[in-house]
């Protein structure tokens, strides 16, 4: 099983409290699902087919219906966010890092999300992403305070 999400993706979700007004829109196959909840005034596409999970947001409740439909036929024709059972997190921030340079919009050298992929890369950067546990993660979180 293979769960890949950014490391800001992963690092928001542990600051971010749930909203008690969060609407929910699923699109489903079984187990295999798409979810678009709003968050605040965006909106969040979670995709989790095949074993593997992405998310990004957006500021339209159209755009992540769009991209989440993307990224399932990605999963479904076997290209898109897998990657090899040894994939360290150091190789995902690396492709992370590398994504964004390519999107055009590169992650700044003094932004505070340079610094947390860092501290992550340093932190994690050696452990097994497929392996990276809650704990791990709790326990870079409790580090940071």
């Amino acid at each position: 099983m293979f769960q890949v999400v950014t490391a800001t993706d992963l690092l928001q979700n542990l600051a971010v409290a749930v909203p008690s007004d969060l609407a929910l829109l699923q699109f489903s196959e079984a187990h295999d699902m798409a979810s678009i909840l709003q968050v605040g005034n965006r909106w969040r596409a979670q995709i989790r087919k095949r074993g593997q999970s992405i998310a990004k947001t957006f500021r339209t409740k159209g755009a992540a219906e769009q991209w989440a439909r993307e990224r399932e036929v990605e999963i479904d024709n076997g290209s898109g966010v897998a990657c090899e059972p040894s994939t360290t997190l150091k190789v995902l921030i690396a492709a992370y890092r590398e994504a964004r340079a390519n999107s055009g919009r590169p992650v700044a050298p003094k932004s505070n999300e340079h610094y947390v992929l860092n501290r992550l890369d340093d932190a994690l950067g050696k452990t097994i992403a497929a392996r990276l546990s809650t704990q791990d993660i709790v326990r870079f979180a409790r580090a940071r305070m």
